[in-house]
């Protein structure tokens, strides 16, 4: 075996391992039962193309009720599609 290949070698089983425990250590126990949380961030949840475009697909990813919405808004305003927008998140916060 040539000594690069060796050195190689050694390199991906030094730094793999030391990967893979760094993983194991921070990882979460996640219960099979929960759902996953999905966030979206946008200043948008209002009156606005962005805001017309997104509640659609958000809208039906409540209604699949496979994952927990959160919502983060940097623009809070008070229209009809930010209440709508409101109504589909589990969890909504004004950014």
């Amino acid at each position: 075996m040539s000594l690069i290949r060796q050195c190689s070698n050694e390199w991906f089983h030094l730094v793999s391992h030391s990967k893979k425990s760094q993983r194991t250590r921070n990882r979460k126990s996640i219960s099979l039962n929960e759902k996953p949380r999905v966030g979206f961030i946008s200043s948008n949840f209002k009156t606005h193309p962005v805001g017309w475009l997104s509640i659609g697909a958000i809208h039906s990813l409540a209604n699949l009720d496979i994952a927990n919405i959160d919502l983060f808004d940097l623009n809070p305003t008070d229209d009809f599609v930010n209440k709508a927008f409101r109504n589909l998140s589990l969890n909504w916060t004004d950014a």
